[in-house]
Order: structure tokens, then C-alpha cells, then sequence
């Protein structure tokens, strides 16, 4: 009993709610990567990342990768934890020196800032519905 309190408040303190024992440790909160106009290596330097604000992920903070899939799969970039989020619901990829968001034929659709998208463009501070979970895109 003691151990399970003792993990409870090492998570706590180091912001490790939420992570599954089988995935990787939490990449850093911030990533900033360089791209060419094709999404490979380059001279551009993007910057971005999602905040959870609604569902049991509320708060936690995930950084984006070049390319970043988004669902319950394990094989998934970020995990939700969201019934009506399917395995590879969304993809956000560097493109062009923009970030765009590609629906993967999810069940529930994907909404941002209400509207239900196939693809979209994504600016600071949209707002991505993936099922019950809600979202906000950050970027520098």
C-alpha cells in the first residue's frame, strides 16, 4: 500500500500521469524540428503540440513529431484513451512549412473548431474534437 502511494506521488511530481506501462517514456514537452518544403529535412523551423482540455487526458501536454498519428493503437504517436476515438483517427504532418490535419477514415469524424474536416490546415490555438476528447493546437 505504501509502494502505490509512494509511485502515485513520484508520478505526480514528475508529470507522469497518464503515460502506459508498455509505452515509451514521454518525449520532452517542447520539439522543434527543421523541414523542407516536402516534410524531410531542411532549413524550416516548426514547433508544435497538443494540449488535451476535455477528456481523461486533461492537461497532459504531447509534442509533435514531423509526422504524428493520433488514435488508441499502440503503434500511435499520442494515445487517447477515448472509447469513440478510433486506432489511427488523425494525422498531423509538417507539410510546406504548415502543420495539416488528415482524417484517417475515422468512424466519428474529426472536428475542428466544429467543423468536420478530411484535411485542414492547422493555425495557433484550433480546436480538434477526436471523439470525446477535445484538443488544442499550439505552435510557435
Amino acid at each position: 500500500m505504501v509502494w502505490m502511494w509512494l509511485r502515485e506521488l513520484w508520478q505526480w511530481m514528475f508529470g507522469w500521469l497518464g503515460r502506459r506501462a508498455d509505452r515509451p517514456a514521454a518525449m520532452s514537452k517542447t520539439r522543434a524540428f527543421c523541414v523542407d518544403g516536402h516534410g524531410g529535412p531542411g532549413n524550416q523551423q516548426l514547433l508544435g503540440w497538443l494540449v488535451p482540455v476535455q477528456g481523461t487526458q486533461r492537461g497532459e501536454l504531447f509534442a509533435l513529431l514531423p509526422t504524428t498519428t493520433i488514435g488508441t493503437a499502440r503503434a500511435c504517436t499520442i494515445c487517447l484513451a477515448d472509447p469513440f476515438v478510433s486506432g489511427r483517427h488523425l494525422e498531423i504532418k509538417a507539410e510546406s512549412g504548415v502543420w495539416v490535419a488528415r482524417d484517417n477514415g475515422s468512424t466519428n469524424g474529426s472536428y475542428i473548431n466544429g467543423r468536420r474536416i478530411d484535411r485542414h490546415e492547422l493555425v495557433d490555438n484550433d480546436i480538434l474534437q477526436l471523439g470525446g476528447a477535445v484538443v488544442k493546437f499550439k505552435s510557435l
